[in-house]
């Protein structure tokens, strides 16, 4: 139920900081109208014609972002025949998430007083164009390619090279130009060459206090999958300048069989994997256990309880691992074997969580994470 639980994850920050300094790294795709909802504080857009797939391998990509290679919007002359870019809607009073997450839509979560700035990333590939963007703020709930633009311009990172690179740059002040809205159309610069567009983050100038957690999930993930797949996605990562990671993992290990003592194995290799990203030895990790889930075999579930202490093994042994036990959290809230009544509220199918279980689970963990 991620899509009601990162939310409000980020709701419980909002609460303690009053203020969302950045949003996530919009990605490419429409989301934001229900099918599915939005990120927090976005709304994307992607109509066709639009981008052609990326050129970057997929072990190079993280989970939950989709990438697209994009020309201009000439789609007469240019290479791939594209008309339309990529649309990220800054939405600061988070209008576009799912309306269980019981996120209300009454509150300025981003500070828009200030200058709102746009920071972009793209891959290198040798033939790569450049990335254009055009600002076109609006009022409306839905995207609008045809807005008046009030700010363009050409970003010059250098992508066409040889070596694969993540790069980034900043946009000026984008305008809102008495708007509501921030929205930003992505495109590619040249009619011959496309552009590997990762996606972009809006910032405030103004109010840059806060915490924000980005989700890089895909349904049914293990540890291992994350270290089989993703093991090449050292650049994006580490271009993309996280604090600091939040590993919530474990019920997907247990159902498929996997031990404590291996699934300890496997997250130390993760973390391993991602100092590594960061060229930081110490780069610091938050472990959080999944809570009980139910209709497990006893052998299953009986290695699942083992795995709150596995991450407590880990955290022993290394002072840059905080470890937060939502097993036990929920369990002290009747999310436990014993209380039949609470499953039926927290877990939907007996694994995955129903909106009240992820609104409650994201207030227990911010609660010991950040205080009251």
């Amino acid at each position: 139920m991620g899509y009601a639980y990162i939310p409000r994850l980020n709701y419980e920050a909002w609460r303690r900081f009053g203020n969302v300094p950045e949003s996530f790294v919009a990605a490419y795709g429409s989301y934001g109208g229900g099918t599915p909802w939005g990120e927090w504080l976005l709304r994307g857009g992607a109509a066709a014609p639009g981008a052609s797939p990326t050129r970057i391998a997929p072990e190079r990509l993280l989970p939950n972002i989709q990438v697209a290679a994009h020309s201009t919007n000439a789609g007469d002359r240019n290479v791939n025949g594209q008309w339309y870019g990529q649309l990220p809607v800054l939405r600061q009073d988070a209008a576009s998430v799912a309306p269980e997450a019981l996120v209300s839509t009454g509150a300025n979560y981003f500070c828009t007083g200030g200058a709102v700035r746009a920071e972009i990333f793209a891959a290198t590939y040798p033939d790569s164009g450049e990335v254009h963007y055009i600002a076109r703020p609006i009022d409306t709930i839905t995207g609008d390619y045809f807005a008046l633009p009030t700010a363009q311009g050409t970003l010059t990172m250098g992508l066409a090279a040889a070596n694969y690179a993540i790069k980034s740059m900043t946009t000026s002040p984008l305008p809102y130009a008495g708007h509501r809205y921030l929205q930003l159309e992505l495109l590619g610069s040249s009619n011959t060459a496309l552009t590997d567009i990762i996606g972009v983050r809006f910032k405030s100038d103004a109010c840059p206090q806060g915490m924000v957690f980005q989700g890089f999930a895909s349904g049914g993930y293990t540890t291992i999958d994350f270290l089989t797949r993703h093991w090449d996605a050292g650049a994006l990562f580490r271009a993309l300048g996280f604090h600091a990671a939040v590993l919530h993992l474990g019920a997907n290990d247990a159902g498929r069989g996997i031990t404590a003592e291996t699934y300890k194995v496997h997250t130390e290799q993760l973390i391993t994997m991602l100092r590594a990203w960061m060229n930081d030895p110490a780069f610091p990790i938050v472990l959080m256990s999944d809570p009980f889930r139910a209709g497990w075999p006893p052998t299953i579930q009986e290695e699942f309880n083992r795995f709150a202490g596995a991450h407590f093994a880990i955290a022993l042994a290394d002072p840059n691992v905080l470890v937060i036990n939502s097993r036990r959290l929920m369990d002290d809230r009747g999310w436990k074997e014993a209380r039949p009544d609470r499953i039926a509220e927290v877990l939907l199918d007996n694994v995955h969580y129903t909106p009240q279980g992820a609104i409650e689970l994201a207030g227990a963990e911010i609660t010991t994470l950040l205080g009251p």
